[in-house]
């Protein structure tokens, strides 16, 4: 049991890395972007949506330990309050956190989010833009993946960290 906390600007492969970590060991996926669409077919970014959002995500991270689970949070985490959430949940729980940021250029990012894309996620050009003004720079011990590459070895290091066997 362990959390893995994605972090990355749209864009950045969160919801691809978390599927990879699915394909090599059972998880508890929570994405965030298909939270929102559960609950907000036509959403609207709202601070009180958003709320909305991480409360269901923040629950179903708090069941999923409660289970036994490798929980795997996909979700931007930009900002460290974000992020130091799901630090507290694992303590709370006895467990450790896996702090993984995604990267890519910017370049990489907006051509990524520009077109169609597959998934929940609906940010384009705008958001990622804003989001790249918003995000607060990562403290703290964190394996970072720049995701212009295989992320293969990155997959299996996150599990090693997480205490699940290869």
């Amino acid at each position: 049991m362990a959390v893995i906390v994605l972090s990355g600007l749209p864009g950045s492969g969160k919801t691809t890395f978390a599927g990879a970590l699915a394909a090599r060991t059972p998880i508890e996926h929570v994405e965030s972007d298909a939270i929102r669409r559960g609950l907000f077919p036509r959403p609207t970014y709202s601070r009180k949506e958003n709320a909305e959002v991480f409360d269901e995500v923040e629950r179903r991270v708090v069941k999923g330990l409660g289970q036994g689970r490798l929980v795997v949070v996909d979700a931007t985490n930009l900002k460290h309050e974000f992020r130091r959430r799901y630090f507290e949940l694992a303590d709370e729980a006895g467990t450790r956190v896996v702090y993984v940021n995604l990267t890519a250029p910017i370049e990489t990012l907006r051509e990524r989010v520009s077109g169609p894309r597959e998934g929940y996620s609906q940010a384009g050009v705008p958001v990622l833009d804003s989001m790249v003004r918003a995000a607060e720079r990562h403290g703290g011990a964190a394996l970072v993946v720049d995701t212009r590459f295989d992320i293969g070895v990155s997959v299996e290091a996150a599990l090693l960290l997480a205490g699940v066997q290869a």
